[in-house]
């Protein structure tokens, strides 16, 4: 990437997200659905946001495989650096990449454990709107810690003249080269998750191409604060009203034992 370092060094931006990062949920936490790891709350099926997407039936077990790292309230301040990223916002970029290899740190054992195994390669998720995944700005943000990581790899590619649902996989979205993917376990990158499609249409695409395993790792779970009032969901009315959450610190869920 091009442009000055905001940061003296990536581990400057590492540690401001660690700073940020102080609220760290219990187990049982309302914010954290129940196909996130360290959720035991009995009270909802899943998060409202998802709801369509899992009645659609998504295979391959996939949906127990889903890590948010933050969960960023719109509108918010890690709301807003998630959208400002994709603007090649050099400081946003970099605590992106920052709140990733943080996360992946934190979570190395409950994603191997998810796995089966160890993970042999993580790709993102691509776009659909043409642009070729070395281009994406997400891709150049794991770029930024990718040599803390295990190999970043362009396993995905979007299927021209595709469309992606907003509620349901399209299966037929991305496509995936076999001989890269085959007997492989995979962690896929996501930016924002707001309903789960297309990361989760790559991650079929993936499995279809013979992964022996994937999990989905969205660097932040958006929540529409308008959204949440209209459904009505009381955990989430009663986070919204909770002065640690107008705080607008990171949320990260805790990891499996």
């Amino acid at each position: 990437m091009s442009g000055a370092h905001p940061y003296a060094s990536i581990d400057d931006a590492i540690q401001v997200v660690q700073n940020e990062a102080k609220a760290v949920p219990t187990i049982g936490h309302p914010m954290v659905g129940p196909y996130c790891f360290g959720s035991k709350d009995p009270t909802y099926a899943q998060c409202f946001g998802c709801l369509q997407l899992h009645k659609s039936g998504v295979p391959f077990g996939l949906l127990n495989r889903v890590v948010p790292i933050s969960m960023a309230p719109d509108p918010g301040t890690w709301y807003g650096r998630m959208q400002r990223y994709k603007g090649a916002s050099p400081d946003d970029m970099y605590l992106l990449a920052a709140a990733l290899f943080s996360a992946m740190l934190a979570f190395s054992k409950p994603i191997e454990h998810a796995l089966g195994g160890a993970i042999d390669a993580i790709c993102v998720t691509p776009s659909t709107r043409g642009i070729l995944v070395e281009d994406q700005r997400l891709w150049k943000s794991v770029s930024l810690v990718s040599s803390y990581l295990p190999p970043l790899k362009p396993l995905l590619r979007a299927a021209p003249g595709q469309k992606k649902p907003r509620n349901a996989i399209n299966p037929s979205l991305f496509a995936a080269e076999p001989s890269e993917v085959e007997g492989r376990r995979i962690v896929l990158i996501e930016d924002t998750w707001v309903t789960g499609s297309g990361a989760m249409s790559g991650a079929h695409s993936l499995m279809v191409g013979g992964a022996a395993a994937v999990l989905v790792l969205p660097i932040a779970r958006r929540l529409e604060v308008g959204s949440i009032k209209q459904f009505n969901r009381q955990p989430y009315l009663d986070l919204v009203n909770d002065g640690a959450w107008q705080s607008d610190r990171l949320l990260w869920p805790r990891p499996l034992a």
